[in-house]
């Protein structure tokens, strides 16, 4: 057994790390456990420098209780401990016999061994001791994590229906715009990721848990033209950069925080089981991956990948710790390097077949009715239209313009099955004087000024799945609409 001596020496860095990995199958049977169990590590790591760490003074203490002497079976220097504190959740009483030890992990470092056996070793800054026990922390009692993936044909729509639903866009022009990108249609298929976190409310209010990695697999050597990666970062943040992985084949990125989010008022279903009202939750940014190219998408099965949550300063288990040097006195966060780090891996595998039948489609339609004076009247028929084909108008969104130009948008939905159907009606109606010529018997031409107008009916749908039937529907709006208008010019 190795000589115990003492020496005033300090760690330069402690550090508390657990590991929680989860397995989520993404179907239509969603699927999240456990993958492995939570392992938990603590590494202490004494560099031999002479000035820092294993000090000139530790050095003088080693050569003083050696006194020259070498021991056969070796000698060890101890240059503090640890006090470790809220480890019930965890096996480190058992593994680090805390509870003979007053709940602290002694510092002991080899000062004589195979490879140290001259006192200039232990100040020569070219070595240094790591010392590392692991032990095991209990898994959390909910899933703390939970991860969305979606896949659509586009992405600028459900954006468009959504800032129409909370009345956030009311400029006409922004909404032409976000129209007039059907035209220019891109078929890109986009893959959405949010990831949503849920810790107890005991976190520290600094904490930032951050996406630290996240990678697909994908197989074939591909091109940055083939992809584009979108994430919202906040302003004067850095956007994750995208790149290919040819030794782990897939495309990855890295460093994306986790926002705060407010509490929901009610909780539901496994997956909010997390929200509890007393935790902390975070939720990444919206993260798009753009892929130019998705042919390979439909030869597989599977879509898998792997994200890595961590957070810094805080450990699930709740363990806290402090660190003493050798002389007993509390080493603070500049001397010595406190780190707890939680680390979160889920490994994710998506269903394609089962995404693409949940993927949304987004039918446009637009009609322009001539010689029809836009009025509230004329809104009212489109309205009862809608009506006559079950759907329900939910928002009315009135663009204010001059007298002569009727700007409306209608957001209207119908239940069709499992799904439900969305419309967003863009009414774009102007004013204007015509002049309308007859002639009368005997050959004389009667000129008269006439008022008139225009009327354009713009219609995006959306639905889940297929949109067969959303179309008819569409059409037999449009149908309605165009002989109810064809009576109008008749009678004028």
């Amino acid at each position: 057994m190795a000589k115990l001596i003492y020496a005033r020496g300090c760690p330069e860095r402690v550090s508390l790390k657990e590991t929680y990995t989860y397995k989520l199958e993404l179907s239509q049977n969603r699927v999240i456990g456990i993958s492995t169990a939570p392992v938990g590590q603590l590494e202490i790591l004494v560099p031999y420098d002479g000035r820092h760490y294993f000090t000139r003074e530790a050095c003088a203490d080693v050569e003083a209780q050696l006194n020259g002497i070498n021991p056969d079976d070796g000698a060890e220097a101890q240059v503090g401990h640890v006090l470790l504190a809220n480890y019930d959740k965890t096996d480190l009483k058992d593994v680090l016999d805390l509870g003979e030890h007053y709940d602290t992990v002694a510092i002991r470092v080899p000062v004589v061994s195979d490879s140290i056996n001259k006192p200039e070793q232990l100040y020569s800054d070219q070595e240094a001791a790591l010392i590392v026990h692991e032990y095991r922390p209990r898994a959390p009692d909910v899933t703390p994590i939970t991860v969305r993936l979606d896949i659509t044909d586009e992405d600028s729509f459900t954006q468009l229906f959504r800032a129409v639903k909370e009345k956030s866009l009311t400029d006409w022009a922004e909404l032409k715009k976000q129209l007039a990108q059907q035209i220019n249609f891109n078929h890109w298929l986009v893959l959405h990721l949010q990831v949503s976190l849920a810790i107890p409310s005991s976190m520290p209010e600094s904490i930032a848990p951050r996406i630290a990695r996240v990678s697909l697999d994908w197989p074939t050597m591909t091109s940055f033209r083939t992809f584009n990666l979108k994430v919202d970062v906040a302003e004067g943040e850095k956007p994750p950069a995208l790149r290919y992985n040819p030794v782990k084949a897939c495309i990855e990125w890295e460093d994306v925080k986790l926002a705060p989010i407010e509490a929901p008022s009610s909780t539901n279903g496994n997956e909010q089981a997390m929200m509890a009202p007393k935790a902390r939750r975070f939720s990444s940014r919206a993260t798009r991956l753009l892929v130019n190219h998705p042919g390979e998408f439909y030869q597989r099965l599977l879509l898998k990948g792997t994200i890595e949550l961590e957070i810094k300063d805080f450990l699930l288990s709740g363990v806290e710790m402090r660190v003493f040097d050798g002389s007993g006195l509390h080493v603070d966060a500049k001397r010595c390097a406190n780190e707890r780090i939680t680390r979160i891996i889920i490994e994710v595998e998506q269903v394609l077949d089962d995404a693409f039948a949940q993927r949304k489609f987004f039918p446009y339609q637009q009609r322009v009715f001539e010689e029809v004076i836009p009025d509230q009247i004329r809104l009212a028929d489109i309205r009862g239209a809608l009506l006559d084909y079950g759907f329900q108008i939910n928002k009315e969104l009135p663009i204010a313009d001059t007298p002569e130009v009727l700007r409306h948008v209608l957001q209207a939905e119908r239940a069709e099955e499992q799904y439900t159907m969305e419309l967003l009606v863009l009414v774009d109606g102007e004013h204007y004087i015509a002049e309308r010529q007859t002639e009368l018997p005997g050959g004389q031409i009667y000129a008269s000024r006439v008022t008139s107008g225009e009327l354009t009916v713009h219609m995006l749908g959306t639905m889940t799945g297929s949109t067969k039937e959303l179309i008819r529907r569409m059409n037999a709006i449009q149908n309605a609409l165009y002989e109810r208008f064809a009576r109008l010019r008749a009678k004028r």
